[in-house]
């Protein structure tokens, strides 16, 4: 284990809070450990934890330290490595991060954080190299994995009104066959987020085509519908 995963690791046991955890636990449907830490508190330990990592050092291995704290069994260390991964690709972005990233969204994954991947850290990596977008769309629908699917309906989230939207719509078309909840609440999520921005157009697209009473429910929400 490396300085800084013992640092981190040491600095959550203490924290340890059993009653909590398997509350935590239970919201996640067992599927994860936890350190019982709640947001508030691992908010504030992460900037301790951020303080001590050499962040503006070009040669220092976030991304492996990304993955050992992936490794761990509690949540809380992923919701750390994922805001590392963030912080850092801002600075020391890479066209080859897409591999990572992928990792990410595939392994101990559950929406909890293949949302905050795919809309903040995929949502980042496609804006800063949108050649990629292509063959990323392709790529994770043609895996028929359901969390790369979810993120090619949800990368766009943050892009406000910079949305591509006839992408977005090819998208639904495509995977709106998918009787997955998963899927469905994520077709509603995207256009209930675009349509801040234009409604008239998400409008007219909930008026052209079927959809599930999920997605037409969530896609409508802001709508005068």
């Amino acid at each position: 284990m490396s300085e800084y995963a013992e640092i981190l690791r040491a600095t959550c046991e203490a924290r340890r809070k059993p009653e909590i955890a398997k509350k935590m636990s239970a919201y996640l449907k067992d599927r994860f450990a936890s350190f019982g830490i709640k947001s508030p508190e691992r908010r504030e330990l992460q900037k301790i934890f951020f303080q001590q990592l050499p962040l503006k050092d070009p040669d220092f291995d976030y991304r492996s330290l990304v993955k050992e704290l992936w490794a761990f069994p509690e949540r809380e260390s992923q919701y750390f490595a994922q805001e590392l991964f963030a912080k850092q690709q801002k600075k020391f972005h890479h066209p080859d991060d897409l591999a990572d990233i992928e990792y990410l969204l595939t392994h101990k994954d559950w929406w909890d954080s293949v949302d905050y991947i795919a809309s903040t850290i995929l949502g980042f990596h496609c804006k800063k190299y949108p050649e990629q977008i292509p063959y990323i769309v392709e790529r994770f629908t043609a895996s028929n994995h359901l969390w790369l699917q979810r993120s090619t309906l949800i990368f766009q989230l943050k892009y406000k009104d910079d949305v591509d939207f006839d992408l977005l719509k090819k998208q639904i078309l495509t995977l709106k066959g998918d009787k997955e909840f998963f899927i469905q609440k994520a077709i509603g999520w995207s256009l209930r987020q675009y349509s801040k921005f234009n409604p008239e157009e998400v409008n007219q697209f909930l008026s052209e085509h079927e959809f599930s009473n999920l997605a037409r429910r969530e896609g409508s929400k802001y709508l005068n519908v």
